[in-house]
């Protein structure tokens, strides 16, 4: 665009083309104050006060605003590259889940219920079938790919707290020291196994939309084999969702059973469910939950599990 202050003052010498400005501001020429308006017409950042010399010998001083966030294209940018690269730690945590199982159990979903987990796991985030199938081919060659390891770590809060990690790593000597680090970060403890993980129980989870279920919860569960029934917990988008527990081996079955009577079932997951909650206070719960999300930040974690409970 071209200036039009030369039009508008006739004593201004011409703007470089580094500072070309369309009217918007206010400057003065003399002793008159004349009133416009001065907007970017580059990206450039110029500096807040212009001189330039009249033919007359006097100056006019040029105010300019620069706005917040004038490159919306920037923001949009920036925006989409946090999401890709949230989708993305995504995707690589759930193929590597899928490529662990089928290493432990084979690629054969009917009898490797953590395979059949894991894959339930990658639809809900929209993973695409062939990238699945990709992964499963992989792994089932165990001349191809990376040896992930899966190890679980176990570690105590300064309220008393206990957190169980699950992780997939290749190399345990990285992963520990990295962890630890973290613990230390928020004043918590890592510790040695079999210091928290007898404080879980190891069950199957099989997760339903509240609406679904029409019947009392407790008879469904009874119905299709499963141990107990939780209807508290909620989704994402806020709707009330029930968890039915059962022992691992018996999660295809249950999963089926409840399919069998028309119901959708939302997720199924192998995880481990706290006998018993330590009770925190609102700012205590608060910095739990701070060391939670810098667990979950970590690349080779798949999974933190702990038993806090928040009193307000």
């Amino acid at each position: 665009c071209q200036s039009n202050v030369k039009s508008e003052v006739p004593g201004i010498m011409s703007l470089t083309s580094a500072s070309r400005l369309a009217l918007s501001s206010k400057f003065w020429r003399g002793n008159v104050l004349i009133n416009a308006h001065l907007r970017y017409c580059r990206s450039t950042i110029l500096n807040p006060i212009l001189t330039h010399n009249l033919r007359n010998g006097r100056d006019i001083h040029v105010s300019v605003h620069v706005p917040s966030g004038h490159n919306k294209w920037s923001k949009i940018k920036k925006s989409k590259g946090m999401a890709d690269l949230e989708r993305s730690k995504v995707i690589s945590k759930l193929t590597a889940i899928i490529a662990s199982a089928v290493r432990l159990g084979g690629p054969n979903t009917d009898t490797n219920f953590q395979l059949a987990s894991a894959i339930e796991r990658a639809r809900d985030a929209e993973i695409p079938k062939s990238t699945i199938e990709g992964v499963i081919k992989n792994a089932s060659n165990p001349h191809n790919g990376q040896t992930l390891e899966e190890v679980m770590y176990e570690g105590r809060g300064p309220s008393g707290y206990v957190v169980l990690i699950e992780a997939l790593t290749a190399n345990r000597n990285r992963t520990r020291p990295e962890i630890r680090m973290i613990f230390e970060k928020y004043k918590a403890v890592l510790g040695e196994p079999g210091s928290a993980a007898f404080l879980f129980d190891h069950k199957g989870v099989v997760t339903v939309s509240r609406k679904e279920v029409t019947s009392d919860p407790l008879d469904l569960a009874i119905e299709v084999g499963a141990e107990d029934v939780s209807c508290e917990e909620q989704d994402e988008e806020g709707n009330e969702m029930c968890r039915f527990l059962c022992d691992p081996n018996s999660l295809k079955s249950v999963s089926d059973a409840l399919k069998e009577k028309k119901l959708k079932v939302s997720s199924t997951a192998l995880e481990y469910i706290p006998k018993s909650y330590a009770i925190l206070d609102e700012e205590k719960y608060n910095k739990a939950c701070a060391l939670l999300d810098a667990l979950s930040e970590h690349a080779d974690i798949i999974h933190v599990y702990n038993n806090i409970s928040c009193n307000s």
